[in-house]
């Protein structure tokens, strides 16, 4: 469903460091296989709420998750210190703040 809806943006990867080892080119899903047990909380910052539904929908079809959700890049990083998710899941291009800037 997620190449579907995604179209051939479903499986881009993004490294952060040299030393980071690949992201399987699967996407998302195969991304939540590799989390372990104590992944519980999520926060999911995107100001798209078609899209954040969709990846809340992708990653509750996985396990049943504490969601979190913001709506821009200011209002995430204030949830991300409040909350201290297990995992982060970002949308990159957002106004006011995003993880480009």
């Amino acid at each position: 469903m997620e190449k579907h809806v995604l179209g051939e943006q479903w499986a881009v990867d993004v490294h952060l460091s040299d030393d980071q080892q690949p992201v399987p080119r699967e996407g998302l899903i195969a991304a939540l296989d590799q989390l372990d047990e104590k992944t519980t909380s999520v926060l999911l910052i995107d100001d798209n709420s078609d899209d954040a539904l969709l990846i809340q929908r992708l990653l509750e079809a996985k396990k049943s998750y504490r969601m979190h959700h913001a709506n821009n890049g200011l209002e995430g990083l204030e949830q991300a210190r409040l909350l201290l998710p297990d995992l982060i899941v970002c949308d990159l291009t957002m106004p006011e703040m995003d993880a480009l800037r």
